[in-house]
């Protein structure tokens, strides 16, 4: 492992910190947010430190002044307690802090020593800020309008007065330049998160879409897009469909004996046993509802689709899920329904389905725990 790969993962660390599994989605993306605007804030910060360091080194025939060194300290160890705070848990606390620290900070360097070094650029990113860290608020309303009045105050008196402790000219150029790269840098990393953020609300919005939240199967609404492709896909190759409807036997009666958490329990344990069976890129298993599953198969004629679904049967089999309210058999097993054609302009993919459907039935009547094709 190289060293960026290491410097990486300790970034990675520092903006998960305080991470916790009962935090929702949206409150995981704001608490790493928060982390990673600190460790940009105290590395622009940090731009004051080695500023005055560099000036102590190559200029020393100038005089210094420690007052931005000791500001701009005070702000890198401040950002850092924001992730501190968010170790604690104490994330409002953390927010809080991370909005009026640099505030404060860059208002007294603002009045105190410094004129043009693109420090106004804060007060256009403040809003943003607040009102992604607050909300819609009154409360936000307020840091907002506070905000802009202090930056008219900073205006006003830099149009008006000179510096109280100005700096050297030499420190003043050098400021603005380290100023503008930290900028440059500082937007580049926020607008790559916020862009890989949307990346992932838009997976996560799509699996929301079209998965089972439960199980992780494809659901009722993906079956309904993928089935029509499929058999369209099928009918222009001229190939074989094949269609596998399980349910499970006397799952009702499961819930009632051994309750529905254990009910949910055996739906994923099924789950992973059916997706297990689905290797082919073209293959596809869905949750139809409750404890039916349907699994469309490519190009795959009766024949396969039959030894399929008795492997199928025989690993739900040897799960060896306990059910002593079953009449079937002390342990859970399903039955299922079995159709397959080559499509053809005469017959519609519901008819294929509904071949399916009524084997499924045969499979009931007939003792369940069995195939029917």
């Amino acid at each position: 492992m190289n060293l960026f790969n290491i410097f990486y993962e300790k970034i990675v660390t520092l903006i998960n910190t305080g991470r916790e599994n009962d935090l929702t989605y949206n409150e995981i993306r704001y608490l790493q947010f928060t982390n990673l605007a600190a460790l940009v804030t105290a590395f622009a910060a940090s731009n004051g430190v080695f500023i005055y360091i560099y000036a102590l080194i190559y200029l020393p025939q100038q005089e210094h002044n420690p007052f931005q060194f000791i500001i701009s300290l005070i702000l890198v160890l401040t950002s850092l307690s924001v992730i501190g705070l968010n170790y604690q848990r104490a994330h409002e606390r953390a927010k809080d802090l991370l909005l009026i620290a640099p505030l404060i900070v860059i208002t007294i360097l603002a009045f105190v020593s410094q004129k043009e070094t693109g420090d106004y650029l804060y007060f256009f990113l403040a809003p943003v800020g607040i009102f992604f860290f607050l909300g819609l608020n009154r409360k936000s309303y307020i840091w907002v309008a506070a905000t802009f009045i202090l930056f008219l105050g900073i205006l006003y008196y830099q149009a008006n007065y000179p510096p109280l402790i100005p700096l050297d000219t030499a420190s003043v150029q050098i400021n603005y330049n380290a100023t503008l790269l930290t900028i440059f840098i500082v937007l580049s990393v926020l607008t790559a998160y916020l862009i890989n953020t949307n990346h992932n609300m838009e997976q996560k919005l799509t699996e929301l879409l079209e998965k089972d939240h439960l199980t992780g199967l494809y659901n009722r609404h993906k079956y309904s897009i993928y089935s029509k492709q499929l058999y369209e896909k099928a009918l222009k190759d001229q190939t074989h469909l094949s269609i596998l409807i399980f349910d499970l036997d006397h799952f009702k009666t499961y819930n009632d004996s051994y309750g529905h958490l254990a009910g949910d329990d055996v739906l994923k344990q099924i789950s992973a046993i059916l997706q297990k069976h689905i290797q082919r890129k073209d293959d596809h298993m869905f949750r139809f509802g409750g404890e039916e599953f349907v699994a469309i198969l490519t190009n795959t004629p009766l024949p396969n689709a039959k030894i399929l679904a008795q492997k199928i049967h025989q690993d739900i089999l040897d799960a060896k899920i306990e059910h002593n309210s079953s009449p079937t058999h002390r342990y859970m097993t399903c039955s299922t329904g079995i159709s397959s054609a080559i499509p053809n302009k005469n017959t519609s993919y519901l008819s294929l389905f509904e071949q399916a459907d009524n084997n499924l039935y045969r499979a009931k009547k007939e003792g369940r725990n069995r195939v029917v094709a």
